[in-house]
């Protein structure tokens, strides 16, 4: 059908449906932005982990493990709302995350190594 055949009304119609799938479309495209700078984010938060854990494990003068402060904090500032911009606040928050998946990672690790029957395979 051509556009010279269509009513008034249809060709609204048409022009208002394909307005709505370009909205979609767009939101669509904002939400997998959020997402790939999530990723991102915990990618490097990730690395951080990795970095401070070798050049400096503890907060200077402590036995606190610094990569959960820095998660923590990362955390804290991405979730109270103290930056004013979504999307940074989205890439901190991933941060936060691989930070404190890394450091989680370490602990379970570190756990099953000292725990000889944590080894052994379920044979429930």
């Amino acid at each position: 059908m051509a556009a010279a055949d269509l009513t008034k009304t249809e060709a609204v119609d048409k022009v208002e449906s394909l307005s709505k799938r370009l909205s979609n479309l767009r939101r669509k495209s904002r939400e997998k932005v959020v997402q790939a700078q999530r990723l991102g984010g915990m990618v490097a938060g990730g690395a951080l982990s990795g970095y401070l854990q070798v050049k400096m494990p503890f907060i200077p003068g402590t036995q606190t493990d610094s990569g959960k402060v820095a998660g923590g904090l990362m955390a804290v500032v991405a979730l109270s709302g103290f930056i004013d911009d979504d999307s940074v606040n989205e890439f901190i928050l991933g941060m936060a995350g691989g930070t404190l998946a890394a450091e989680a990672c370490d602990a379970t690790r570190n756990f099953m190594l000292q725990a000889p029957q944590a080894n052994q395979p379920n044979r429930g």
